[in-house]
């Protein structure tokens, strides 16, 4: 082995030995890879092709699914080849390439939230107001591009082939070029970052707030709307009588002759509805109809067509009040389930933004130390590099949880996802 490649072979062994301490993360990585194609990938087939659900609540979670595909893919194919070139890495070009492309689909995923934070404020809370039209949810997801891009390019000029040190091994690797560590355009830049990311997080809370809000106020709205919908289905049944009773009150009054055993007096027997009624409960009680001799008895022509009227009216009446409360009842019942459904949409997508704030925040803080000290991660991590290195790859799960959390809050797709 001569003396001009032994540095380089040195090299690679300390380099191999970095990649079997990074295989935890990049079998991980991989995991991460197939959950968020195969996951976004059922997102969009459900939602674009196999349900019916409103234009306004999955026009944006295709376009969110469409965006975690591509930065899964990327994140994670980068990923892989930074576990795999610690030491190695060369190509500068590859380097700044991926780098932007990782800030874009980071920061354009953020402003969808942000852009479905306002479409939910104003669902819910603005329901008779303007609403986002075809126009400008593609006008909204435009600018997201354009404002993400804003942001994410100037990482070509931070980011590229730094030297590194492993062992007392130098090497390559794709970071923050030493020129650019502690620098005030550095500085400038992750302030400007940090200032748009606290501003989308407190829009995206007061928005979200005040939907909360609002979701609380209605279903404390619905919860007496639904006593009160079984108070009126109560009162309608008191109104109403099961086939029976119903087939019995529609009869005309049945008038018998029967004749006395003795022979001498003609007693004629009939059924009177209205010989018991319950003001209490206004139900008709069948009983037992009263006997009325021929000298008690009114003529059969007159009692069988005042009867006859008398019951239509009331079965009329009665039908009437039954069909009136039920519609109601319906009509209530439709409401409520329609708004239900809106609000958890709404808190399926708070869930969403909730999670990515949280997977983002491990990765800003150690690219803010790092911005300090190029040497932060040896010096701070140390034997732990695998933690290092799977606490920089969390915001991944931002590109991955959506298919979970979509199948916890919207049943429609569990049920398609599951060939139901």
């Amino acid at each position: 082995m001569n003396a001009t490649t032994e540095p380089s072979d040195l090299l690679q062994i300390a380099n191999d030995k970095l990649i079997i301490n990074a295989l935890p993360n990049i079998v991980i990585t991989i995991l991460y890879l197939f959950l968020g194609i195969i996951g976004n990938t059922a997102i969009i087939y459900v939602y674009a092709f196999a349900t019916k659900s409103n234009i306004n609540n999955k026009y944006f979670i295709l376009v969110l699914a469409i965006v975690d595909i591509i930065a899964c893919v990327i994140n994670c194919v980068f990923t892989i080849v930074l576990d795999f070139m610690q030491l190695t890495f060369t190509n500068a070009g590859f380097c700044k390439l991926l780098r932007v492309l990782c800030h874009v689909t980071a920061l354009m995923s953020a402003f969808i939230l942000l852009v479905i934070a306002i479409q939910r404020y104003l669902l819910v809370c603005r329901p008779l107001g303007r609403q986002m039209t075809p126009c400008l949810r593609k006008f909204f997801v435009v600018l997201s591009v354009i404002f993400s891009s804003i942001l994410g390019f100037p990482a070509v000029i931070f980011y590229g082939i730094a030297d590194v040190t492993h062992l007392g091994m130098n090497g390559t690797a794709c970071k923050y070029i030493d020129k650019s560590v502690g620098s005030p355009e550095l500085k400038i830049y992750n302030t400007i970052f940090m200032l748009t990311c606290i501003v989308g997080i407190i829009a995206v809370c007061v928005l979200y707030f005040k939907v909360v809000r609002r979701i609380h106020q209605q279903r404390d709205k619905f919860s007496k709307g639904r006593k009160s919908s079984k108070n009126e289905k109560d009162e309608s049944t008191d109104f109403s009588t099961n086939d029976s009773e119903m087939q019995s009150e529609s009869r005309l009054v049945d008038i018998i002759n029967k004749e006395n055993p003795e022979g001498s007096v003609k007693r004629k027997t009939f059924y009177n509805p209205f010989a018991r009624f319950s003001s209490r409960s206004n139900k008709i009680s069948h009983t037992e109809g009263t006997m009325l001799t021929n000298n008690e008895m009114p003529s059969e022509t007159g009692l069988e067509s005042n009867s006859s009227r008398s019951l239509d009216r009331n079965v009329k009446r009665k039908l009437s009040i039954t069909a009136t409360a039920k519609q109601r009842v319906r009509s209530k019942s439709k409401k409520i389930k329609e708004s239900l459904k809106y609000h958890r949409f709404s808190l399926m997508f708070i869930t969403i933004t909730a999670v990515c704030f949280a997977s983002y925040i491990p990765l800003r803080s150690l690219e803010l130390m790092e911005v300090q000290d190029k040497d932060f991660k040896e010096k701070t991590f140390g034997n732990f590099l695998p933690l290092y290195r799977f606490l920089y790859t969390s915001y991944i799960l931002n590109n991955i949880a959506n298919p979970f959390i979509y199948g916890l809050f919207d049943k429609e797709f569990r049920k398609r996802l599951c060939w139901k």
